[in-house]
């Protein structure tokens, strides 16, 4: 993960570098030095100068912008966070809105994770937050009920721990600041194996953090258990850089299909050769989503699956950038690439239904498709597409239904 690691400094994302004694200036900082997104915690308070600040409290943050060292007040980091993400803090017990993010969906409790925190007698609120993940979602599942919706608020910096998540309505949340993901964390899987209130009640979500699928994991995201559930990700970045991982897989085995909301997603596994987003049992709506897949498809919907997809781009360098089995799936406004020549953009199952809505095809030249697959596919075109690269726009043994214009092929 140096490479990862390396990516979090040139971003800026806050990383724990330990404590610092500001009465003995211990370990020595000095003025517009350092590292980009490195903090410490005050051990012991002092009066060091830096970048003009001379007044340290225990437990203040002194973190490096870039430029010049910053202090962050323990007394006043409530305020900040209600700033970032719209949490109140101050009401008991703990009670937590998050603004605009799952519809209809308030939150009851919230527990804290941060880098200054402690697992030894943590209660999870704001000034008693929980160093590991781990343990804040062992918490959560010994203490709340199952009606109850939780929000684990994570505070920026790396937590490079795969975790697991059984308890429907759970919440993973990264604080974040000025739009920029600041939370990192490491393979999550998502597993009920119960059902609260249905399929849309029994909800999980993401929100504001980047996966990294370590060495030994097969997904930055995984979808197991046997009960369904719905899951909704927001502004997350899903990594992996071993050869066979994937970025989201669902191996849910329940009887009724689960629902997956995607929004502002992006998923990086190009150098893993495996596929980016694998759907099955569920009906899932991606939206803004870009995939980086490398020579495998971006995005593969099993048989057991539906989708709607809107606004995405899928990146391939391989032969097939959308693997779609006999199922049903609508692709809309997206940039569908595939560069290995002879390449396929979409390939369409027997049995399977595409409908493409102005859609923009870069196929790599050869004798490939836009759009190909078996004879019994049954493809719609509303509005326009276009096929770059390629005078092949959908292979003709596919059943065309319609299209109100032709896609035009460039050279």
């Amino acid at each position: 993960m140096s490479f990862l690691r390396g990516y979090a400094r040139k971003l800026g994302v806050p990383e724990y570098l330990g404590t610092w004694n500001a009465a003995t200036n211990t370990p020595t900082l000095v003025s517009s030095v350092g590292q980009r997104g490195g903090y410490y915690v005050v051990s012991n308070a002092g009066s060091t100068v830096l970048n003009g600040v001379s007044d340290w409290g225990t437990k203040d943050w002194v973190i490096f912008n870039g430029t010049a060292w910053e202090k962050i007040d323990n007394s006043e980091e409530a305020q900040v966070v209600d700033t970032l993400v719209g949490v109140e803090t101050t009401k008991a017990p703990s009670v937590v809105s998050v603004k605009n993010y799952v519809a209809n969906v308030g939150f009851s409790y919230e527990v804290h994770v941060a880098k200054n925190g402690t697992d030894s007698g943590s209660s999870g609120k704001f000034h008693q937050p929980f160093l590991t993940l781990g343990a804040a979602i062992a918490y959560v599942e010994s203490t709340f009920t199952s009606g109850e919706y939780v929000a684990i608020c994570i505070h920026p910096g790396a937590f490079l721990e795969n975790v697991t998540l059984t308890r429907p309505r759970t919440h993973l949340i990264g604080i974040q600041k000025s739009n920029a993901i600041i939370v990192q964390i490491g393979a999550v899987t998502i597993a009920p194996t119960a059902t609260v209130g249905g399929v849309y009640n029994s909800s999980f979500s993401v929100q504001n953090i980047l996966l990294s699928a370590p060495s030994g994991t097969s997904a930055a995201l995984t979808v197991a258990g046997t009960a369904e559930c719905s899951l909704h990700l927001r502004d997350v970045y899903l990594y992996a850089d071993t050869a066979g991982q994937k970025g989201i897989t669902v191996t849910n085995t329940s009887s009724v299909k689960s629902r997956f909301y995607f929004n502002d997603v992006l998923v990086n596994n190009q150098t893993c050769n495996a596929v980016g987003i694998e759907l099955a049992n569920s009906v899932s709506q991606v939206k803004n989503t870009t995939v980086y897949s490398g020579t495998a498809a971006c995005l593969k919907v099993k048989s057991t699956a539906s989708a709607l997809a809107g606004f995405c781009l899928f990146e391939t360098s391989g032969l097939l950038a959308v693997d779609l089995e006999a199922t049903t799936l609508t692709i809309a406004t997206s940039s569908i690439t595939a560069s290995q020549a002879n390449a396929t953009g979409i390939y369409v199952a027997a049995g399977a239904t595409y409908t493409t809505i102005q859609n923009f095809y870069n196929i790599a030249s050869g004798t490939g498709y836009a759009i190909g697959g078996a004879a019994t596919g049954v493809v719609t075109h509303a509005l326009s597409a276009f096929a770059f690269n390629t005078n092949n726009k959908y292979k003709n043994t596919l059943y065309v239904v319609a299209h109100s214009t032709t896609m035009t092929a460039s050279s």
